[in-house]
């Protein structure tokens, strides 16, 4: 592994999710601390995958060039009864990533 980044990942959740502010999600189970602390249990994701070019930012941030081709990847995470958990995107840098389904 080199240590050079390979994603951004943004998340978004509803206010009820404001206690995992508190958590430590660098060494613990986003998923882990949603079953343990409130019962979800995760049980699908949605996900569309598609090309887009790195803005200045994220080609700084990915350490690439302007316009590189990335990997966007749109999800939307469920939890108990279908209901929504959180909604994400990832900007991925393709040359480091391998996609096994």
């Amino acid at each position: 592994m080199d240590n050079n980044p390979m994603v951004i990942e943004n998340n978004y959740f509803s206010i009820q999710y404001s206690f995992l502010l508190e958590e430590n999600l660098n060494d613990h189970s986003l998923f882990q601390i949603l079953k343990e602390k409130r019962g979800i249990q995760i049980s699908k994701s949605k996900r569309t995958i598609e090309i887009c070019r790195a803005t200045m930012q994220e080609a700084s941030y990915l350490q690439v060039s302007k316009n590189s081709p990335l990997l966007l990847v749109h999800g939307v995470v469920y939890g108990n009864n279908d209901k929504i958990v959180y909604v994400g995107n990832q900007i991925i840098n393709g040359e480091k990533y391998k996609l096994h389904v």
